[in-house]
C-alpha cells in the first residue's frame, strides 16, 4: 500500500501530465474542461479518474458543436459527472436507434 506522501506525488504527476497536453483546437479545449471535472471510470471494481485518452474515446461520437451544450449543461448541474454520464448514455442510445 502506498504511503500518503507517495499518493500525493503520484496525483501531482498526473495533474502535471494533464497540464502538459497542448491545446491545439477548440475541441481540445472542451475536452480539457471535461478532464478537470472528476469524471470517474470503473476499473477492477473500483472507481478512478478518467484519463485524457478515455475521455477522447467517450466523446468521439460527438461533433464539436455538440460538445458546447453538453459542457454547458453539465457545468450548471449539481453533479457534473452524474449528468455527464446520463447525457452520454442517452446520446449513445439515440445513435443506436437511428
Amino acid at each position: 500500500m502506498q504511503s500518503f506522501a507517495a499518493a500525493i506525488q503520484n496525483r501531482q504527476a498526473v495533474l502535471e501530465k494533464r497540464a502538459a497536453h497542448k491545446i491545439r483546437s477548440e475541441r481540445d479545449e472542451l475536452i480539457q474542461r471535461f478532464l478537470g471535472r472528476g469524471i470517474k471510470i470503473r476499473a477492477n471494481k473500483k472507481l478512478r479518474d478518467a484519463t485524457l485518452e478515455e475521455i477522447v474515446f467517450i466523446l468521439k461520437d460527438y461533433k464539436t458543436n455538440e460538445l458546447h451544450p453538453l459542457c454547458r449543461s453539465c457545468e450548471s448541474a449539481n453533479s457534473f459527472p452524474r449528468l455527464f454520464w446520463f447525457l452520454v448514455k442517452q446520446h449513445k442510445n439515440k445513435q443506436k436507434s437511428s
